[in-house]
């Protein structure tokens, strides 16, 4: 696609050491060369991957491989963006800066005239971004980011008290994330599972604590195909495949219940989760 190469200043080296594996969406509250602009200006102390304008022009004002200063959350408790208060599970439990593994498209709109809404050739713009951006995510860091609502978000699920109207109640998740999955979601291809034989080898080995309702992530990595996993009692804690990357398989493991339960592959307890 057709993207426009600017410079900004306002960014991270690098991710410190997270791979990027969200995208957010943002509306500008402004329009599309005054946000480039600002955007690239070191006064500003802020800055997006890329904007994308309502007659469907694209600027790119941060590499892939840097993090821009967009979707940044506290580790300091109390603070206004401190990252318990996001509504999404992932940020909450990756209890750092959000900028390190978010990538942000900022739309060009007012939200006190649109409220979200994106013109068609802005839309179709952003749809095809997606794309490119999962590719060059997937080229760069071998990962493939998921087209679901934990992994294209808004900011106002990142920051929700701060940013509460970020891109906007109109902005059309259903229509965006259908047109990125096109044609390759009406097949799904075939699960292959992994025998209870296979070698499998989980990233988490120790008992953890989840409040209740929160959701932690687990990876299983298995060459031989997608492991069998389980919740030991699954009215305390619900397990579920999130996505896959090569040979590692995500899981999402949420708290229903206050006590504690275990979680198995294959059969055998890997470790427990107390809810409180």
């Amino acid at each position: 696609m057709n993207i426009t190469q600017k410079s900004s200043p306002n960014h991270y080296n690098g991710r410190n050491g997270w791979k990027p594996d969200m995208i957010v969406c943002h509306i500008t509250d402004g329009n599309y060369d005054g946000a480039v602009s600002w955007l690239c200006n070191p006064r500003a102390e802020a800055s997006a991957h890329y904007v994308v304008s309502r007659a469907g022009q694209v600027a790119q004002l941060v590499s892939l491989t840097d993090a821009a200063w967009c979707n940044g959350t506290s580790a300091t408790a109390g603070h206004a963006y401190h990252y318990s208060t996001s509504t999404l599970p992932l940020v909450r439990q990756r209890a750092t800066n959000a900028n390190y593994y978010t990538i942000s498209i900022e739309h060009e709109g007012m939200y006190n005239q649109t409220h979200g809404t994106l013109t068609a050739a802005q839309q179709a713009a952003t749809v095809e971004l997606i794309k490119h951006i999962r590719a060059e995510v997937q080229r760069l860091y071998g990962i493939i980011i998921p087209v679901d609502r934990q992994h294209i978000v808004g900011h106002c699920e990142i920051s929700p008290r701060e940013k509460p109207t970020c891109p906007g109640e109109k902005f059309p998740w259903t229509d965006i994330l259908r047109q990125v999955q096109g044609a390759s979601q009406a097949k799904p291809a075939a699960i292959r599972y992994a025998l209870k034989t296979a070698t499998v080898r989980s990233d988490t080995t120790m008992d953890i604590t989840l409040p209740l309702v929160h959701s932690y992530i687990y990876k299983l990595t298995c060459a031989a195909g997608r492991p069998l996993t389980n919740s030991c009692n699954s009215n305390i804690i619900d397990i579920s495949f999130d996505h896959q990357s090569g040979n590692d398989y995500f899981f999402r493991c949420t708290a229903k219940r206050r006590g504690c339960a275990g979680v198995a592959v294959n059969g055998h307890k890997i470790f427990a989760v107390k809810v409180v």
